[in-house]
């Protein structure tokens, strides 16, 4: 076995390249910066993130609930489960930095982040 092939065949077999695909799909990061932001419904979401139609974000969502990544409660309210808080500090962090150096002027538009 080939080294590429060791890292691939330990990437497939880890939680780390469970995220990176869970994470790497269309909407699932927007929808988690708008959880993060305070907008909890169905329908607050699909607010936030207007080009998103209804079937995908209900895919999404099921997704990350099902993967532990976001909690649903009774009253149909989504919430980041605590490791997701810390992994949303650490990117608000780094978009901070990435503000800080002027690397990227869209992000004026995401400043609801918070």
């Amino acid at each position: 076995m080939t080294n590429l092939e060791k890292i691939d065949k330990d990437l497939n077999d880890s939680k780390f390249y469970e995220l990176c695909s869970i994470m790497g799909k269309k909407w699932i990061l927007l929808i988690l910066i708008s959880i993060y932001s305070d907008i909890h419904t169905f329908s607050g979401i699909m607010k936030a993130i207007p080009k998103i139609n209804t079937s995908i974000l209900t895919k999404r969502l099921k997704e990350l609930v099902d993967k532990w990544f976001i909690t649903k409660t009774k009253k149909s309210e989504y919430h980041l489960s605590e490791q997701w808080k810390e992994l949303m500090e650490w990117l608000k962090s780094l978009r901070e930095r990435v503000i800080e150096t002027g690397r990227d002027k869209k992000v004026e538009k995401y400043r609801k982040i918070s």
